[in-house]
């Protein structure tokens, strides 16, 4: 399989653009995330880097993409996005997920959407989406609801605190694995909810404006530290709450 023969070569490790990172085999299947693209003809193709970044690989997945911090956001198919709504039409919404392009948001992509019964977003309202199309040529499009049509998480997000980051970190917060940070706040008995997009924004509430802004420090200050750091961290911040 191809994961296989990754795992010791390239996965973990630094490419730059233009680089190939492996050749695309004949059979099974292989998703490619952001920062991949795949190049060449058929019985001879490849997959290749179009910025630099760290190459990182879902566990049995067969999924790959770049990890890195980059200033602008560029929308992948599969992506979890907190967007703000700019502009309402009769068929939805114009959404900036902070790409170089506006998104475009039916108002029938949430659950149970019917022409009498659709949500009521304004504008300057956030929204968790998921990015459901992606075309060089078109604005990317975005929807409410997962593969089997229902919500699971995804809508008009209530108020909150909105948070910038970096896309390297908003991507390890959305990996179990990686979230060491709110793994941290939850077991110290802070009660929260957090929205984590690809696109480098996190929405977040809690119970006070003051654990809100705890917890918002809190995320933003565990980008560069060590799980045993993180716990440090947020004991002192805790301690001077």
């Amino acid at each position: 399989m191809v994961q296989e023969a990754l795992a010791d070569e390239t996965v973990d490790t630094v490419v730059l653009p233009g680089d190939v990172v492996f050749d695309l085999p004949d059979s099974g299947r292989v998703r490619l995330g952001g920062g991949l693209q795949v190049v060449g003809s058929s019985g001879n193709m490849r997959v290749t880097a179009t910025k630099a970044g760290v190459l990182r690989r879902a566990p049995n997945a067969g999924r790959f993409w770049l990890e890195g911090s980059y200033g602008v956001y560029a929308a992948n198919v599969g992506d979890f996005v907190v967007g703000i709504v700019e502009e309402r039409h009769a068929e939805g919404y114009n959404v900036d997920i902070g790409s170089s392009r506006k998104a475009t948001l039916s108002a029938f992509a949430f659950e149970g959407a019917t022409r009498r019964n659709r949500p009521n977003i304004k504008i300057g309202d956030l929204v968790y989406c998921r990015v459901e199309e992606v075309d060089r040529d078109l604005e990317p499009c975005l929807t409410c609801i997962d593969r089997n049509g229902k919500a699971s998480g995804f809508g008009l997000l209530p108020p909150g605190n909105l948070i910038g980051c970096s896309t390297g970190l908003a991507r390890r917060l959305l990996h179990p694995e990686h979230a060491v940070v709110l793994e941290v706040l939850s077991s110290e008995g802070l009660q929260f909810e957090c929205a984590v997009g690809l696109n480098g924004r996190i929405w977040i509430s809690a119970d006070s404006p003051k654990t809100t802004f705890l917890i918002s420090n809190a995320i933003l200050n565990s980008e560069y530290l060590s799980p045993t750091q993180v716990h440090a961290m947020v004991k002192q911040l805790i301690g001077t709450k």
